[in-house]
């Protein structure tokens, strides 16, 4: 498989991007007609949904498990997890650690409902770990710790990340028959193309969006915009990381 041109945490925020652009395609008629001056049509809109659905392991007709009480035990705790904590994380950085906020909210990270809180909070939990280990973060060393160190004060605390990280592997625990490690390497070989693949498609359209869509709502409804506010000018959220075309 040829090296991916962009970065892991980039093709992982790709699903939730897809999403907010596939549902603001299919909620506007102008949005569609608009895109379909440029070739997108019914078939490329089921493309598109069809590879989201791979990439987030969806596959509709599959029997569902048999209840995992424990699971669903966990997934519920971090259900009502994220949202408080989340916005205590968010006000505590955003005076005095901006950057830090920022790389742990990148990607427009928020509270999810449901079994997707368990992706919301692995990621953040992943990130606070970047954080704690500094790993490619040597130039914000200290004030990453400073912000950790902060956090602690407000009830996010080396105990309390080990709690939701016990609670994350509760969640995701299922009964299933033991799987080889040849198994394993597949499926994750299997993830990073449907990624790569949902990737290529978003990358495409969302481009074309940007270039033919003048009326920054429609923008806002397909994410590639922000809501502009008081503090700061609104900047268009355009594919991040992307090879330039060649």
């Amino acid at each position: 498989m040829p090296e991916s041109s962009v970065s892991r945490s980039v093709l992982e925020e790709t699903p939730g991007r897809a999403l907010k652009f596939l549902s603001g395609v299919g909620k506007s008629r102008v949005v569609f007609g608009l895109l379909a001056q440029r070739g997108y049509s019914q078939e490329v809109h089921d493309r598109g949904w069809m590879l989201l659905h791979k990439a987030s392991g969806y596959h509709p007709g599959d029997r569902p498990p048999a209840v995992n009480k424990p699971a669903q035990d966990a997934m519920q705790q971090l259900d009502a997890w994220d949202e408080p904590n989340f916005s205590i994380i968010a006000a505590s950085l955003q005076q005095a650690f901006p950057e830090q906020g920022a790389f742990l909210f990148a990607g427009d990270l928020e509270p999810a409902d449901g079994n997707a809180a368990i992706v919301t909070c692995q990621t953040m939990m992943d990130r606070l770990d970047a954080l704690e280990s500094g790993a490619g973060r040597t130039t914000t060393r200290d004030h990453d710790q400073a912000a950790l160190q902060k956090l602690a004060t407000r009830g996010i605390t080396p105990e309390e990340r080990q709690h939701v990280k016990a609670l994350l592997k509760a969640a995701t625990a299922v009964s299933a028959p033991e799987t080889s490690p040849a198994e394993v390497e597949a499926a994750q070989l299997q993830y990073a193309a449907d990624l790569e693949a949902l990737r290529a498609w978003y990358a495409e359209w969302s481009r074309i969006a940007h270039a033919v869509i003048r009326k920054r709502t429609h923008l806002i409804s397909l994410g590639l915009a922000k809501r502009r506010s008081r503090a700061e000018e609104s900047v268009a959220d355009p594919v991040p990381e992307l090879a330039p075309p060649g």
